[in-house]
Order: C-alpha cells, then structure tokens, then sequence
C-alpha cells in the first residue's frame, strides 16, 4: 500500500475489537457491556508527522505501544487523555520519547482525572510536578498547570515545545543560520520568551496559548510580523 506523503502529514485513524462481556457490579437484566481493546494495523507511516488525539477508555499502556509502532516520526503530538494515572508519569514519558520519538517538538497533553480528587488516593499535585522536574523537562522548558472544576474533576495540562538542532557545532564565534525555517509554532508564553533566536524568513505561525496584545513586542524580537502569511490558533 502505497500512501501520498502530503496526505500523511495528519491521519486520524482508530482501530479497535469490542466484544460483550458481563460484570459483577452490572446491573439486572443487563445482558452485558463494551470493552474496548486495540489493534494496529500493520502498516508503515513514515510521514506521519502531526497528531492530535482524544484518546478516551485507552489506557496508557495500549497507546505506549501505538507509539512504539508507529509514531517514530512524529514531530507535533497534541492529546487529550481520561482517568489513567498512569498518562501523569513523567519518567515514563521521558524514556518514551527518547527512545521512540526523536524527532518530537512540540509536545501538548490535557489530561482529566476524578480519581486526583479523592481524599482516599495518595498522590499529591506535588509528587506529580515532581516527575517533570528532571533535566529532560527543564530544558524543554515544560509547562505544567492544573485546575479544578465544578463537577469533582481535575484537569492538568503539560506542554513543551523543543527546538532540536542535529549535526550543528557551536562556538562563540559560530552563529546558527535559521534562514531555512518557514513556519514557527509556539506552545506557550514562557517559550516565546525565552527565545533568543531570530528566523526571518518564517510566514507561518501558529500559537497554542492564549496571548494578549503585548505579544507583538516578543514575536517581532523573533521573527518578522509583516512577512506572516498564514496564522493558526490550536
């Protein structure tokens, strides 16, 4: 199966088996219920660069292994997650993304959990920021916040966006050339400050964060405003 590598950029694609089953707890005259298991279709996509995905009743331990098969190229993953604790490990997630994606850069979770919120469970909002706190998270200046909303919910949201350089050496008398780069994508405020690059070529910009009117000072520190051809809020 030969695929477009343009059409690849962005697929979207859920595969699953469901079968009936009954439970203990389920109610009377419930002939039974929906479980859902996963299977990855066999198939190579080495231009899959960009994913965004609301993973609902998929445990971490199922998409880990999605992204071992095939997301090895990915560049942007932006998810939403349910319940799963275990999608709030960050050492997990550390060597998941050095050993299977390389090439990632932009990295964005929004995860939602009424367990967080039960007295009973031992974790704190504490022991979770700590996991984030490694050399890998703080040089990819990774945003972590969290909230809590009305119905007994807590939704916490990671993010970081990397500029990775390969087969670059730099002195103090070298300076990186960034005139090749035509698109920027900013994840969030922190970032953008903390950019010391300028990319003067760039007429694609996409922003994930809410910004007010002051960012026109930063991004214009960055890149040239008058050149922005194309501009996309996530």
């Amino acid at each position: 199966m030969k695929i477009n590598a343009v059409l690849c950029r962005f697929i979207a694609v859920s595969c699953r088996f469901q079968w009936p089953f009954r439970r203990r707890d389920d109610p009377p005259g419930l002939d039974g219920c929906y479980c859902k298991r996963i299977q990855v279709c066999p198939i190579r996509l080495d231009y899959l660069s960009d994913i965004s995905l609301s993973l609902v009743y998929i445990y971490f331990n199922q998409f880990e292994q999605i992204i071992k098969d095939i997301f090895y190229r990915v560049q942007f993953l932006r998810i939403s997650t349910e319940d799963d604790i275990e999608y709030l490990d960050g050492n997990r997630w550390e060597q998941l993304i050095l050993s299977y994606m390389a090439h990632l850069r932009v990295f964005h979770m929004n995860h939602s959990n009424s367990i967080l919120c039960n007295d009973t469970i031992p974790l704190s909002f504490d022991i979770l920021v700590k996991q984030f706190t490694s050399s890998f998270w703080i040089e990819r200046q990774c945003s972590f916040t969290h909230q809590n909303d009305w119905i007994g919910s807590i939704t916490i949201e990671i993010c970081f966006q990397w500029i990775h350089i390969n087969a670059i050496t730099c002195s103090s008398h070298q300076e990186i050339n960034f005139n090749s780069v035509n698109h920027i994508h900013i994840c969030y405020t922190q970032a953008l400050n903390n950019c010391v690059n300028y990319f003067p070529n760039v007429t694609d910009l996409t922003l994930d964060d809410k910004f007010d009117t002051s960012i026109t000072t930063s991004l214009n520190r960055i890149i040239s405003l008058s050149r922005i051809t194309k501009l996309s809020n996530h």
